[in-house]
C-alpha cells in the first residue's frame, strides 16, 4: 500500500502540470496584472515580471511578447514615480524646514513687540508721552519784509 502511494506521488510530480493547466495558471496571473490600475506602475512592473517568469518556468509564451513590451514600459514609468517620491519628500522636508524657520521669526517679532512696549512703558514713568504730536514750524512768517 505503501509502495502504491509513493509510485502515485513520483508519477504526479514527475508529470507536473498539464498545458491546460500551465495555460489557466498563466491567463490567471495576466488577468490579475492586467487589473492593476496604470497609477501603480512599479506594481505593474513587477506583475509583469512574475508573469514572464512564471512563463519561462512553465516553458509557455503566450504573453512573452506582452510582459516584454509592458516591462519596458513600466519600468520607465516606475523609476519616473520613484524619482518624481523622493522629489517630493524632499520638498516636503524643506517646507517643514521653511516653517519651522517662519515659526522662530514671528516668535522672535511678537518677543520684540513685547520688549519695545515694556520700554515704552518705562518711558512714561520717566515723563515721556509718546501720543504728544509735534508740529513743524513754519519759517516763512518770521521773514521780515524790508519794504514796509
Amino acid at each position: 500500500m505503501k509502495r502504491i502511494l509513493l509510485l502515485t506521488s513520483i508519477f504526479l510530480t514527475a508529470c507536473g502540470l498539464s498545458p491546460e493547466e500551465k495555460k489557466k495558471q498563466v491567463d490567471d496571473l495576466y488577468s490579475s496584472v492586467k487589473s492593476l490600475p496604470v497609477s501603480q506602475p512599479c506594481e505593474n512592473l513587477s506583475g509583469y515580471q512574475r508573469l514572464q517568469t512564471l512563463e519561462k518556468k512553465n516553458k509557455t509564451q503566450y504573453y512573452s511578447e506582452i510582459s516584454n513590451q509592458k516591462i519596458e514600459r513600466y519600468s520607465l514609468l516606475c523609476r519616473q514615480k520613484k524619482d518624481a517620491d523622493k522629489k517630493a519628500i524632499v520638498d516636503r522636508e524643506k517646507a517643514e524646514k521653511q516653517a519651522i524657520l517662519n515659526r522662530k521669526k514671528a516668535e522672535r517679532k511678537v518677543i520684540e513687540k513685547q520688549r519695545i512696549s515694556e520700554a515704552k512703558g518705562s518711558l512714561n514713568i520717566l515723563g515721556y508721552q509718546s501720543d504728544v504730536q509735534t508740529t513743524k514750524y513754519d519759517c516763512a512768517p518770521f521773514f521780515f519784509n524790508k519794504d514796509k
